[in-house]
Formats: C-alpha cells, structure tokens, sequence
C-alpha cells in the first residue's frame, strides 16, 4: 500500500501480482482493481478483475468492488449493483445512482 500511496501504482500492482490467487485476500483483489483503473488503458483489465471477483466474497467487500463501477464512469450500474446488496435503504440511495 505504501507503494500506491506514493504515487508508484506499477510497483504496487506488481506486488499484487507475485501474490498467488488464494492468498489474494478481497482487500488485495480490491486494490488492484483501483490500481488497474488508474494506469493508462487500465479499465478494460479492471473490470476483468472486477468480473472475476464476483460472487468471491461477502460482507462490505462487493460494495467496495462495486464502487469501481462508479470511479469507471458507470455510475447507474455502480447504483444497481448496490442496490442489489441488501444494504440500508439510505445507504443505497445516497447518490441516487447520478
């Protein structure tokens, strides 16, 4: 995370990358859907990732994942997404999905 914060996001993502597929936690596989959607050309790798990590856990974790869908531009599918999750209504709504 130090990486990513300091402005090293290819360091960061190459970090995430060594770690193998069950030791990928959803806050790594989180962060490197951020991390994905930030470098040049990145988005259409981050929503594979996104793809890929539906469904793989529970909690807050998708309402994180979802919030990807909105920093990509697609606010109304971020907004259905979540309202999808059974979350507090006004949790849901707070943003109206504009």
């Amino acid at each position: 995370m130090a990486r990513y914060h300091s402005g090293k996001r290819d360091e960061a993502l190459e970090a995430l990358k060594d770690l193998r597929q069950n030791e990928l936690g959803a806050f790594q596989e989180t962060m490197r859907m951020f991390i994905l959607a930030e470098l040049p050309e990145g988005d259409k790798q981050a929503m594979q990732a996104y793809n890929k990590a539906l469904g793989r856990h529970q909690g807050t974790t998708p309402l994180f994942q979802h919030a990807l869908l909105y920093l990509l531009g697609r606010k109304k599918e971020a907004a259905a997404k979540c309202r999808e999750m059974d979350l507090p209504k006004a949790l849901v709504n707070a943003r109206g999905g504009s």
